[in-house]
């Protein structure tokens, strides 16, 4: 039965360390969507004629305001699927934790009931061994 259990437990373990990469993963994206709806809130009350600029490494350059609003749009609709793939991630993970956990303990108490039978069995063996050993003197 410990042949079983064993690879169980690696594939919690395995689901576990995915599950927490895509919650890191998850919170970055919170954390982008939560910058960028600032942004087009900024860019959004900001009249048109108003310089835009994005930064290109050292360099800032002029951007167009409705390009930019665009592009932050663009980026929003982007990381809502991303967040919501990684949320379908976390989701499909957890259950299979579940599933694999739930077979685990299944197995553990299937050993256990198995250990209990044998030592019920190794029991009766020896009491009966000891009822001969006693009958014939």
């Amino acid at each position: 039965m410990a042949v079983y259990a064993q690879p169980g437990l690696r594939l919690i373990a395995l689901d576990v360390a995915g599950l927490a990469t895509v919650q890191t993963s998850l919170e970055k994206l919170l954390a982008q969507e939560h910058e960028n709806k600032l942004v087009l809130q900024e860019l959004k009350s900001t009249p048109p004629e108003f310089g835009v600029y994005k930064q290109t490494g050292p360099v800032l350059l002029a951007q167009d305001h409705k390009e930019a609003h665009d592009n932050v749009a663009k980026r929003l609709v982007f990381i809502r699927s991303e967040k919501k793939r990684a949320q379908d991630r976390i989701k499909t993970l957890q259950e299979q934790v579940t599933r694999v956990s739930s077979a685990s303990r299944g197995l553990c108490t299937l050993r256990s009931t198995h250990l209990a039978r044998i030592v019920e069995a190794e029991s009766a063996v020896v009491a009966g061994q000891m009822s001969v050993c006693f009958s014939s003197l």
